[in-house]
């Protein structure tokens, strides 16, 4: 990834708005073009935003690489770097408590689709 940079505000922003909305033209696109929709959230990391942004920014990507790529490690570790980003008392508004439960499901989904799958690589191994 990329090494992040100190931009000025007003232009920190303008960036964002049009990484942000260059990402939805790629993910509502059809067909969607996951792969570039992916740049443009890890471009969004570079300009150092606002831990409020970064957690947002970190919970798509962790969403999208797991349900488009095959990229399980990656998508956990953006989604435990949400997860982290969300815990100061200060995020605790509706939005993030909502944001902590998309979190927390998307991490058990990748955590039960690793048990299953080695479920299905050892057939005479049970589960008690």
């Amino acid at each position: 990834m990329a090494t992040s940079f100190p931009v000025p505000q007003q232009q920190g922003d303008a960036c964002y708005f049009a990484l942000l909305g260059l990402a939805e033209h790629f993910r509502s696109s059809s067909p969607p073009n996951y792969r570039l929709c992916i740049h443009c959230l890890q471009g969004i990391l570079t300009l150092t935003p606002h831990s409020r942004i970064e957690a947002r920014t970190h919970l798509q990507l962790g969403s999208l690489l797991f349900h488009h790529t095959k990229n399980i490690d990656n998508a956990r570790s953006h989604l435990e770097k949400a997860w982290h980003l969300s815990q100061p008392v200060s995020f605790f508004s509706q939005y993030f408590i909502s944001k902590s439960f998309d979190i927390c499901s998307t991490v058990l989904a990748i955590f039960l689709e690793e048990v299953f799958s080695k479920k299905r690589a050892k057939p005479g191994f049970t589960f008690s």
